[in-house]
């Protein structure tokens, strides 16, 4: 077959597509920075990415740790139930780098503890 022939001619090409559908939400626990200053606020963000509502223990479900999992500080509240994170909603709270006895923790690496549902998530971050 010459060149000419083969250009010219058309040619039947089959293939499998498989599409999967992956969710944009995930479910998970994080903060708005991996490396915070002394003293600078650390964002605590929660986002339910399940497709039904998500039970979650307190108004304030978390906890920080040292890495090694000591507690550091674990929020006082008033206990009020709160109303279950509905699919795609996101929760945020600020933590003042404050120990249990309102002391500025010292540098370090640390995580954020979460429970919602019957899971724990944890994310962790540094303190320069």
């Amino acid at each position: 077959m010459s060149e000419k022939e083969y250009l010219s001619k058309t040619y039947k090409i089959e293939a499998t597509v498989t599409v999967t559908k992956v969710s944009a939400l995930v479910t998970g626990v994080r903060t708005s920075k991996s490396v915070y200053q002394v003293g600078e606020p650390v964002t605590i963000i929660f986002q339910n990415g399940e497709t039904t509502p998500l039970d979650v223990p307190s108004v304030v479900p978390w906890k920080i740790q040292t890495e090694t999992g000591k507690d550091v500080y674990t929020p006082v509240v008033i206990q009020i139930l709160p109303e279950p994170m509905q699919p795609g909603e996101t929760r945020t709270w600020d933590w003042n780098q404050k120990d249990n006895q309102s002391n500025q923790v010292v540098r370090g690496r640390y995580k954020v503890v979460l429970a919602a549902g019957r899971k724990e998530y944890t994310a962790d971050f540094e303190i320069k």
